[in-house]
């Protein structure tokens, strides 16, 4: 059941048998509506308690924000009706009725290229998610209203996106939430990530400076991601350490599963500058030469992703560009000044970032004076309604295709207002 401690009205619902009905006893000095033996919890929800080995047991309990609450774990069952608490925030309780693992442990799932030797990548970047509706700012469409409600927008965008692309993986680079603006972590990030959990996509996440919470550290954040369906941030050690939880290589295997062929390298925005906790200090370069060499084969085609750019995002000279450059201000971000070097040794065609809303150009770096490989450093472009841009913005988001049979990194992007037309086609690198 639930209802208020301080209410004088009887509780308005009860849980069942993993149901919710709605009802009112007379009072609630009356037994004989079904409430005999709940008991009423301090936070105004009534349970009742049983032998631990009922099947039926609910396991666990919590509760999400808002009006526009989304919980799609397969595991978590959203209860009908609000919690009427004297909060300017809707509450919604959220039940379990499984067991978690015995071990906070899993295995990270298999990436195969398609059967026509192909894998595709999404790129969202800066969505910047709330508890509650979010706000639309600085829209493209002119008649856009008060009403427009931005996180169900975006995630709009986002399914029409995943229905026509179908990539095998999902990378975010960064700003799923909006900082302090997000009141509970946990309902923006449910929200967020839906339209991949509901469909099994897996997900990748390279956090952003703004992925933080004044109500918890950021460790409690990143270890709620971990425990989502389809995350590929995990925990694959039972002592592992934070750094190689948000630093992640993704090795792509072929059909068979028997032979790397293709690494995608995920990189925490604070690798290298600022320390989780009581944590080592570990370098970027520790992580992406360790990755590497651990391959059993070394992928030719690889790509990277983080939210911040690195500073060769801001060329001196004249350089080849595709899309749209609209942000020039001098980067602050302490990244490590060996990335591009680093990228070059490990093979990596192409890196892609976010942070900065209405840049979604790709930009070429040949190299040559320093004798690297070339890089073609990319943006993603926002995709979030809730995210502040220089003038109307549509937003957009960026796909990468790696086809294996030739050898060939393709890039396009998508964009809001007409989602099924095709954009800034290019090669990032032909065989």
């Amino acid at each position: 059941m639930i209802g208020s401690p301080t209410s004088k009205d009887p509780p308005a619902y009860v849980v069942k048998d993993a149901q919710t009905s709605i009802g009112r006893p007379k009072s609630r000095l009356d037994i004989s509506y079904n409430y005999h033996n709940w008991d009423l919890r301090p936070d105004g929800i009534w349970v009742k308690y049983d032998k631990d080995t009922a099947e039926d047991a609910i396991k666990d309990v919590s509760y999400l924000f808002g009006n526009d609450v989304i919980e799609p774990r397969d595991d978590w069952k959203l209860v009908q009706g609000y919690m009427k608490l004297q909060s300017s925030i809707p509450i919604r309780i959220i039940i379990r009725k499984t067991s978690p693992p015995d071990s906070n442990v899993k295995e990270r799932p298999m990436l195969k290229v398609t059967n026509d030797g192909h894998f595709k990548i999404l790129q969202l970047s800066d969505m910047h998610f709330s508890s509650n509706y979010g706000v639309c700012k600085d829209q493209f469409e002119p008649l856009a209203s008060k009403e427009c409600k931005a996180d169900s927008k975006s995630t709009n965008f986002i399914h029409q996106v995943l229905d026509i692309e179908k990539p095998q993986l999902v990378v975010v680079t960064g700003d799923i939430l909006d900082g302090y603006h997000t009141f509970d972590y946990q309902t923006a990030l449910l929200k967020a990530l839906s339209p991949m959990i509901s469909r099994n996509v897996p997900f990748a996440i390279a956090l952003g400076e703004h992925d933080i919470n004044k109500y918890v550290p950021r460790e409690q954040i990143i270890d709620f991601i971990t425990t989502l369906p389809s995350s590929l941030m995990l925990k694959t050690e039972a002592h592992q350490s934070y750094h190689n939880i948000t630093n992640y290589a993704l090795p792509i295997y072929n059909t068979e599963g028997t032979q790397i062929i293709n690494a995608v390298y995920v990189l925490d925005l604070y690798s290298s500058s600022t320390k989780i906790a009581n944590e080592q200090d570990f370098s970027t370069e520790e992580f992406l030469k360790g990755s590497y060499e651990s391959f059993a084969q070394k992928p030719q085609y690889s790509l990277a992703f983080q939210h911040y750019p690195i500073q060769e995002y801001r060329p001196k000279d004249a350089f080849p560009i595709v899309g749209q450059y609209n942000e020039k201000h001098k980067l602050k971000s302490k990244t490590d000044p060996a990335t591009r070097r680093l990228l070059s040794e490990i093979n990596v065609q192409a890196m892609s970032v976010g942070a900065e809303h209405t840049n979604e150009c790709c930009i070429f770096s040949d190299g040559k004076p320093e004798k690297l490989n070339g890089l073609w450093m990319c943006f993603g472009g926002s995709v979030g309604e809730g995210a502040c841009s220089v003038g109307k913005h549509d937003r957009r988001v960026r796909l990468f295709r790696i086809d294996n049979n030739v050898k060939e990194i393709a890039s396009w992007k998508r964009r809001q207002g007409a989602p099924l037309d095709v954009f800034d086609y290019q090669y990032i690198t032909q065989g």
